[in-house]
C-alpha cells in the first residue's frame, strides 16, 4: 500500500489493485526526493508511468497547481481515478493521459507552449531501458519545456553518462536498490 508522506494528504493511503504488476516508489525514496525538491511545490508537474498516482498526488498535496498523469495499464488507471476521487482533488488540478509515456514526452517536446515545472518518470524495472528516457529529459530541460526531469531507476541500471552544462545540471541519489537522477535547468 502506498502512503502519502507529506503535504495536505500526508498519511493517506492510496488504493492499489492487487492484480497490478507495478513496483511503486518506496516511501523512503519519495521522501528523499521531496526533501530535495522542497516541501512546497508550485506550477505544473507530470507523473509518467504513474501507476496509482503516488508521486503526482503527493505533488498536488504539496502545492503543485496541476499534474498530468500518464499511464497505460487499465487497472492502474482505474485505481488512479478512484484515488483522485477519494481525496476529492478537483479535476482542474489534474489530467489523465492513457497511453505510452515515451510518446507523451515526444508530444511535449513538439508543443511550443508546453511547460512543466517538473516531470517525474518511474518506468517499470526490466522491460524498458530507463536510459532511453534521459536524453529526452535533457532535451526537455534544455529547451525550457521542463525545469526538472526526474527519472527513478534501479541503482544498478546502466544509464548514459550525462554531464552538467551551462544549461543543465545532473545529479543522482541512491537509496538501496533504487536511485533517481535529476536533470535541472535554470534556478530552483
Amino acid at each position: 500500500m502506498i502512503r502519502i508522506q507529506g503535504g495536505r494528504f500526508k498519511g493517506r493511503r492510496l488504493l492499489q489493485p492487487g492484480s497490478l504488476a507495478s513496483r511503486p516508489s518506496s516511501a523512503k525514496l519519495r521522501s528523499s526526493l521531496f526533501s530535495l525538491l522542497g516541501e512546497d511545490l508550485t506550477g505544473s508537474w507530470a507523473d509518467l508511468f504513474c501507476g496509482v498516482g503516488g508521486f503526482g498526488i503527493e505533488a498536488i498535496g504539496r502545492g503543485a497547481e496541476h499534474c498530468s498523469f500518464v499511464e497505460l495499464e487499465p487497472a492502474a488507471l482505474r485505481a488512479l481515478a478512484s484515488n483522485l476521487e477519494l481525496l476529492k482533488i478537483e479535476p482542474a488540478h489534474w489530467r489523465i493521459h492513457r497511453g505510452d509515456a515515451r510518446r507523451w514526452l515526444t508530444k511535449v517536446l513538439e508543443e511550443a507552449e508546453a511547460h512543466y515545472d517538473g516531470i517525474f518518470a518511474d518506468p517499470p524495472y526490466g522491460p524498458l531501458d530507463p536510459g532511453i528516457l534521459l536524453p529526452v529529459g535533457w532535451r526537455l530541460v534544455e529547451s525550457g519545456r521542463a525545469r526538472a526531469f526526474i527519472l527513478e531507476h534501479a541503482a544498478a541500471a546502466d544509464l548514459p553518462l550525462l554531464e552538467s552544462s551551462q544549461l543543465c545540471t545532473v545529479r543522482t541519489r541512491h537509496h538501496g536498490g533504487a536511485a533517481f537522477t535529476i536533470i535541472e535547468g535554470g534556478s530552483r
